[in-house]
């Protein structure tokens, strides 16, 4: 099993990690490091986190202000949303 990010997720991580290089390219890399292990945690317990939306669960990263919006399929993982937290949470769940 694997994790995909949808290409609007991506985009999403990408802005935030711009975003955290401008003030440190330190803390650009740290955010990475913090989804790489998000990305672990979620495939070795895929229904740990709490449910967002019918069929979506999020994943609360640690460190930074941001969810991981994914579903479960029986062979992969799909990130529909990279979110901050403040965002209104009709702008990402039940994304496909």
């Amino acid at each position: 099993m694997n994790v995909y990010f949808s290409a609007l997720a991506q985009k999403e991580l990408q802005e935030a990690v711009s975003y955290y290089d401008e003030i440190s390219p330190a803390l650009g890399d740290e955010l990475l490091r913090e989804v790489e292990q998000a990305k672990s945690n979620i495939l070795s317990f895929p229904f740990a986190w709490s449910s967002a939306g019918k069929e979506q669960r999020k994943y609360v990263l640690p460190r930074f202000p941001y969810l991981i919006i994914y579903k479960v399929y029986c062979d992969r993982v799909v990130v529909a949303a990279f979110a901050h937290q403040h965002r209104l949470p009709e702008d990402y769940i039940n994304r496909k």
